[in-house]
């Protein structure tokens, strides 16, 4: 233990995975050469799951540098669901698949069976090298170790002050 006079808690977030199926994400460079070192031996489908900026830039990437094919899965009704209006995002659905990237939205995926994706209505999708992109929680363990008010992250005031007067808490982990 340490004594301090002011402390800065800045631990960042943690990527979401789904329970059901085990796959890869993207937070760290650690992460981007892992997924690399599996894509180069691969030659099986890539499944990305969220269709958000991470994930579309994921699958551009991963088609081109590695010529593998790719299929997004997005659980809202088209992707970039929180930058796009749904004209826009058709016009970039239809961009991306003019690439060879298939886009599946609307999609509930919820579970995974001898390599397939299977989704609420039943249909089955080749899954491959499962890939989540489907965001960040706060990675306030630390917070909740020292007493703090938590929520979906570290409670702080218009001055990043937590409920402790001497512990500030910025970035992903603040709320």
């Amino acid at each position: 233990i340490l004594d301090y006079d002011k402390l800065v808690i800045a631990t960042g977030s943690d990527a979401i995975s789904l329970p059901f199926a085990e796959g890869l994400t993207l937070r760290s460079i650690e992460d981007a050469k892992k997924i690399r070192e599996i894509l180069l031996k691969s030659s099986s489908p890539v499944s990305i799951i969220g269709g958000g900026l991470l994930g579309l830039e994921l699958a551009d990437t991963i088609s081109s540098a590695f010529n593998l094919p790719v299929t997004v899965f997005e659980s809202a009704p088209y992707i970039l669901p929180l930058q796009l209006d749904a004209d826009s995002s058709e016009f970039l659905k239809r961009a991306m698949e003019s690439k060879g990237i298939a886009i599946k939205t609307g999609v509930k995926l919820c579970s995974y069976e001898a390599g397939y994706l299977i989704d609420s209505e039943d249909c089955k999708y080749e899954a491959g090298t499962i890939i989540y992109s489907v965001g960040s929680r706060a990675a306030k363990s630390i917070a909740i170790a020292a007493g703090l008010d938590v929520s979906k992250g570290v409670v702080v005031d218009d001055c990043l002050l937590t409920s402790d007067k001497d512990i500030y808490a910025i970035g992903d982990v603040s709320e």
